[in-house]
């Protein structure tokens, strides 16, 4: 069975949860398409699929027939919360299984029930008048759109999610829910070795960052922050002579070593098992809160510190689990600059009268610019790293380190907690019925 597989291109959470898919259907033929930071995990991750098929953009013209091309040529496809690639498997007449591990995120300005009268409705003649007719959605309702017009719907639990499968069943039409737990690659944690050596004294995980807003040199300022501190850190703290700063803002030629007082910063963008390894045998790991590789590292029995948040998934993360001992031990940019509070807004398109969206460059719909509120902030960190605070520190440093508790005293979250290795059962909300890591059922193709 030939497969097109595509993962939504914002950060590196929905390509790591395609791969781990993909692995578990290794005797089929997997056909990766998408561009951006997707297409950049799957190609430094190429045993996961068959072949890789890079576009210019689903909405380019010569990447759109391309996507038309291979579906049409296709027995299914499998989606992560990619609401675009659903929308063409449709029109295709391909059955197509919508995987997503933020289903409870979505924020939604229209009623469920106008979302599914536009699904009922939705032409199936071309996709562009499937889009056309879809175009009053904004990013976030096409996704649960997405999963209305889906053969199959697979989310991942966590608070909220259960609440809100019950009303998209209670709306009646759509596809069987199916609840899962963690969407990660199991073979590959299995074959992590543990208690190996560790090859550095810290792992800071970044993720891909970049997403519809944020790039590696545009709306970066949280990778020129974190570029400013990690001198202070490998200055500050003798301890850490080895660190690993791993993820998609630091792929080929952006690659750098930072060297302080005789200890050095590699920042890598690592292939997922290779970081898989270092991550279970690293002392200390800081990790920017992306639920898959959280999930990851509660599989690998590590207990992360959470640094700060790059958007308004990673707000909505830390919000729900600000009750257990990971959103406990988190370092937020809300506790550095209490007066600029983070914005948890969704990315919106421009809406032009009647609902419609306005049209961008080449017709394509316009994207808002960074709102005002988010400049702000970050203009205010960047201020506040910079200025002298009294006694020669600078101020988020010595803010950071008052949150940072069990790091930056040097003690390591797992001895904290009084366990050799904090079990997965760290992470459970009992209220919301969610359990993090294996303690969920695991997605397999059984």
């Amino acid at each position: 069975m030939r497969i097109v597989m595509g993962a939504q291109n914002c950060g590196f959470g929905p390509a790591a949860e395609l791969v781990a898919v993909s692995r578990l259907l290794h005797d089929h033929e997997r056909v990766f398409v998408g561009d951006g930071v997707a297409a950049a995990f799957a190609r430094r991750n190429p045993d996961a699929f068959d072949d890789i098929r890079e576009t210019d953009g689903v909405r380019e013209k010569s990447g759109s027939a391309a996507i038309d091309e291979l579906l049409h040529g296709s027995d299914q496809a499998v989606s992560v919360m990619d609401a675009d690639l659903v929308l063409r498997a449709v029109v295709a007449r391909r059955p197509v299984v919508m995987v997503d591990s933020l289903f409870g995120f979505w924020q939604l300005t229209l009623p469920p029930t106008r979302i599914r009268e536009l699904c009922a409705t939705m032409p199936r003649t071309s996709y562009a008048a499937a889009d056309d007719h879809l175009a009053g959605l904004s990013p976030h309702e096409r996704i649960v759109a997405a999963h209305l017009l889906a053969t199959h719907s697979v989310v991942q639990n966590f608070p909220g999610v259960a609440r809100r499968a019950a009303e998209f069943i209670a709306l009646g039409g759509g596809p069987v829910v199916h609840l899962t737990g963690s969407i990660i690659d199991t073979e590959g944690l299995r074959s992590t070795a543990r208690g190996a050596e560790p090859v550095h004294d810290m792992l800071i995980n970044v993720g891909g960052f970049k997403n519809f807003l944020l790039d590696f040199d545009v709306n970066n300022a949280y990778v020129r922050l974190l570029l400013r501190w990690i001198p202070d850190l490998l200055r500050d703290w003798p301890r850490f002579r080895s660190v690993l700063v791993c993820g998609g803002p630091f792929g080929g030629e952006r690659q750098r070593t930072v060297t302080v007082a005789g200890r050095q910063a590699a920042c890598r963008f690592l292939q997922q098992r290779e970081l898989l390894q270092v991550a279970a045998s690293a002392p200390h790991y800081l990790l920017a809160p992306g639920l898959t590789a959280l999930h990851e590292s509660l599989a690998l029995d590590q207990l992360p510190m959470a640094i700060h948040e790059q958007h308004a998934a990673h707000v909505y993360t830390m919000r729900e689990l600000d009750d257990t001992e990971f959103g406990r031990g988190a370092a937020r940019f809300g506790d550095v600059l209490p007066q600029h509070p983070v914005p948890g807004g969704r990315l919106r398109r421009d809406r032009g009268p009647g609902g419609n969206r306005r049209p961008g460059p080449g017709g394509r719909p316009a994207l808002r610019a960074v709102p005002a509120d988010v400049q702000r902030t970050y203009r205010a960190l960047h201020l506040a790293h910079t200025a002298p605070a009294p006694g020669g520190s600078r101020r988020v440093t010595e803010a950071a380190r008052r949150r940072a508790g069990p790091v930056g005293a040097g003690q390591d979250l797992r001895r904290q907690l009084g366990h050799p290795a904090v079990t997965r059962s760290t992470c459970k909300c009992p209220s919301s019925g969610y359990e993090g890591g294996a303690d969920g059922r695991i997605l397999s193709n059984s």
